[in-house]
């Protein structure tokens, strides 16, 4: 697979900069939806969001969890 990447400023690379993979993907939730960047890590397992996204999306995490 091939992504763009994005560049982000960095005091520790040796260039000034890092360069990251970024997708854009879309988030539903009961007739709403969120555009999220995101990190592409290929080898992860998982995804996490910040609670931020779900507030957005009207989840109400206290309810959902249960």
């Amino acid at each position: 697979m091939i992504f763009d990447y994005e560049v982000y400023p960095s005091d520790t690379a040796p260039k000034g900069y890092i360069e990251i993979p970024i997708i854009v993907v879309r988030l539903f939730y009961k007739g709403s939806f969120d555009d999220i960047g995101c990190l592409v890590d290929l080898g992860a397992d998982g995804c996490m969001f910040h609670s931020s996204v779900a507030e957005n999306l009207g989840i109400d995490l206290e309810s959902e969890s249960q």
